[in-house]
């Protein structure tokens, strides 16, 4: 499991260079992926972690710098 299997995923449905903090069902989908590759993460520390990246890092978000912030945050990587 890694977060290449992650991003690799988000790719395919949302094919950018960006993340948008601001697109819901794309925040839902990113905490989908994760938890799908991280199921010892609860929904509660993914959504903080989102939250929390998506407030320090201005918009446009691109996609690594992003997940290294998601990588942090959780403590996974």
């Amino acid at each position: 499991m890694s977060w290449a299997i992650v991003d690799n995923k988000h790719k395919k449905e949302y094919d950018g260079n960006f993340i948008s903090c601001e697109e819901q069902y794309e925040r839902m989908y990113l905490k989908k992926v994760i938890k799908e590759e991280f199921p010892f993460l609860t929904n509660d520390i993914i959504d903080i972690a989102i939250a929390g990246c998506c407030a320090e890092i201005r918009a446009p978000r691109p996609r690594q710098v992003f997940w290294n912030c998601l990588k942090n945050k959780l403590g996974v990587g």
